[in-house]
C-alpha cells in the first residue's frame, strides 16, 4: 500500500507537466526519430534549457525517453498524447492542467471550509454560463468530456464519480449534461472541440 509521500509527490507536478508538453504538442512533433531539446523547443517556440528540465523528469515516469546522447524519443505512455492516438489522453491532459480546473482544486480547502463551491466563488458563476464568454476553455472541457478517453477512467476516477461531495463543484452535472448532449448529437459548448490546438503558442 502507497503511502502518503507516494500520493501528493510528485502529482502535482507531474499534472502540470503533462499538461504543458500536451499544450505545446511536443508528442506530436515526436516522430518515430529521436530530437534534440533544442529541435523540440525550436518547433514549439520554447525555451529549451526549461522544456529540457519538464521532459526529464517525464522520463522517470515512462513518459517520453532520453538517450545517451541526451535526445529525447516517445515511449508507449507519451504516445498517448498524440492527437491521433487512437487511445489518446491528450484532451484529458489539456483539461486537468488547465486554469479553470486547477484553480478550484488548489482552493479546495475554501470549499471544505465554508461550503461554498469552488468555481462560482472563484469565477463568479456557474461553468456553462461562464463557458460562453470562454470558449476556448469552453471547447478544452468539451474536447475532453466527448473524447473516447472519457470512457476509461481509472477506479478512483469512477469511485469519486460515486461520491458527489468529493467532486470539483459542477463537474458531476457538467459531466451529465454533456452526455446528455452527445447522444442528442450535440456539442457541449459554442465552439468545436479542437478550437484549443493552437492556443498559447
Amino acid at each position: 500500500m502507497p503511502g502518503i509521500m507516494d500520493l501528493i509527490w510528485p502529482g502535482a507536478f507531474v499534472v502540470q507537466s503533462i499538461h504543458v508538453v500536451a499544450r505545446l504538442g511536443i508528442a506530436d512533433f515526436l516522430g518515430p526519430e529521436p530530437q534534440t531539446v533544442d529541435e523540440l523547443a525550436g518547433t514549439a517556440q520554447v525555451h529549451a534549457p526549461s522544456l529540457k528540465r519538464v521532459l526529464r523528469a517525464l522520463t522517470t515516469l515512462g513518459v517520453f525517453a532520453e538517450d545517451i546522447d541526451g535526445r529525447f524519443r516517445q515511449t508507449d505512455l507519451s504516445r498517448t498524447l498524440r492527437e491521433d492516438h487512437p487511445e489518446s489522453v491528450r484532451a484529458w491532459a489539456l483539461m486537468l492542467g488547465a486554469p479553470f480546473v486547477w484553480r478550484p482544486v488548489g482552493d479546495l480547502y475554501e470549499s471544505v471550509r465554508t461550503g461554498t463551491p469552488g468555481f462560482r466563488r472563484l469565477y463568479g458563476e456557474r461553468f456553462f454560463e461562464w463557458a460562453k464568454t470562454h470558449p476556448e476553455d469552453g471547447a478544452v472541457f468539451n474536447a475532453a468530456m466527448t473524447s473516447g478517453s472519457a470512457q476509461r477512467l481509472p477506479a478512483s476516477g469512477r469511485a469519486l464519480g460515486r461520491h458527489p461531495s468529493r467532486q470539483p463543484e459542477g463537474a458531476r452535472r457538467a459531466l451529465r449534461s454533456t452526455q446528455r448532449r452527445r447522444r442528442r448529437g450535440g456539442t457541449t459548448c459554442p465552439t468545436p472541440g479542437r478550437a484549443l490546438r493552437d492556443r498559447g503558442r
